[in-house]
């Protein structure tokens, strides 16, 4: 016969695991499309005060490949993420519900866009960050009020969700329109912007 004790542990350890069973999974694949490696991963929950440990201990994640992100299903889904590259600089995102999404990509350190040497103040390049849940497959800029949008500005590549791509544009002209295209949806324009004032063209 199982004592009382025993049993009523087995059965509030069972519904523990069912409860952890039903939990959200908080983990996801960390897809590095930098052109560095990532030597460190930190995941802290939003409300945390620190960073706590590096994700990947010994590891790195090197350019073009992946890994595994393991965090605790407790219920959590809001964390806090900071990477560190091979060249020491660092990239953040806050407050990223990682148990929507099952693999977050990153393209490197969050820097401005190259200003060409001598003419400062008519770059129109910019960075176009995506903070909405679409992948952006094509982004087209065009002189404002040419009549051709010309070639798709990421070629073969994508802007993730939380992602982010710099957009090269030759220096001169600084009023342009822009169009960008997502895996699914409307379409968004926008006409007649200053590029040569922007630095981040955010779009959700």
């Amino acid at each position: 016969m199982v004592p009382l004790r025993l049993s009523l542990a087995i059965v509030l350890g069972l519904a523990g695991a069912a409860r952890a069973a039903d939990a959200p999974n908080p983990s996801f694949y960390l897809v590095n499309r930098s052109s560095q490696a990532i030597n460190e991963v930190y995941a802290s929950p939003a409300t945390a005060s620190g960073w706590g440990q590096d994700r990947l201990g010994d590891d790195t994640i090197e350019s073009g490949a992946n890994a595994a992100i393991r965090l605790l299903a407790d219920g959590n889904c809001i964390y806090d993420l900071k990477f560190v590259y091979a060249d020491g600089k660092s990239e953040q995102r806050r407050k990223i519900n990682t148990c929507n999404v099952d693999n977050i990509s990153v393209t490197g350190p969050a820097l401005a866009p190259a200003v060409p040497a001598g003419n400062p103040a008519h770059d129109p390049s910019f960075r176009i960050v995506n903070r909405g849940q679409r992948d952006i497959n094509e982004v087209y800029a065009r002189l404002a009020g040419t009549g051709n949008w010309g070639q798709d500005r990421l070629g073969d590549g994508t802007i993730d969700a939380e992602s982010y791509r710099v957009i090269r544009l030759p220096a001169g002209q600084c009023m342009w329109d822009v169009r960008i295209v997502f895996e699914s949806g409307p379409n968004l324009e926008r006409r007649r912007v200053n590029l040569c004032d922007v630095t981040d063209f955010p779009v959700e």
